[in-house]
């Protein structure tokens, strides 16, 4: 539960279940029993189909407190955590500007960092992309899966710009 309201999985416009609780309070799963297996009857849906909903309201997309800026800023630098032993895994990036536009700004390739069942741990990695066409301001940042495995969690991101230490004097 979120607040009050029961967490649910969602494909387009259909309830795919309610999600259960894990233990941990933070994280959620939705069982595979008959009447979800049902709902999934017409095959399973895209990964780009799915949401995850509190009260109505989706709770797996979450946009910045307010726009951020990114004028002069070379790529779009994200810190991004894939499942550990993944490969592969691709993602389209796109920005959506203050006005609403979207800018797709490309995709990314990323592979999850090697794991054992005693050592498993999610670890963020950076990944850039160019802010070519990109709006001067941007209110969220959307990543698409483009593989089945297309899970991740999106930590930060931020505008990134080359830059070189300052030159010290007497130092040639």
């Amino acid at each position: 539960m979120t607040g009050r309201a029961a967490v649910e999985f969602w494909s387009r416009d259909r309830p795919l279940g309610r999600a259960r609780p894990h233990p941990d309070g933070r994280t959620f799963s939705l069982g595979l029993d008959g009447s979800v297996s049902a709902r999934l009857s017409r095959g399973p849906p895209r990964t780009e189909e799915l949401s995850v909903r509190a009260g109505g309201v989706r709770i797996d997309q979450i946009p910045p407190p307010r726009p951020v800026g990114v004028a002069g800023a070379r790529d779009l630098a994200l810190s991004v955590i894939v499942p550990p032993n993944s490969t592969g895994t691709r993602f389209g990036v796109t920005v959506v500007g203050t006005d609403g536009r979207r800018s797709a700004l490309g995709e990314i390739r990323i592979d999850g960092l090697p794991g054992t069942d005693q050592t498993t741990s999610h670890w963020a990695q950076e990944v850039r992309v160019p802010l070519h066409r990109a709006p001067a301001r941007v209110a969220a940042v959307e990543l698409t899966p483009r593989t089945a495995s297309g899970r991740a969690w999106l930590l930060d991101a931020w505008g990134w710009r080359p830059v070189l230490p300052a030159r010290r004097s007497g130092v040639s």
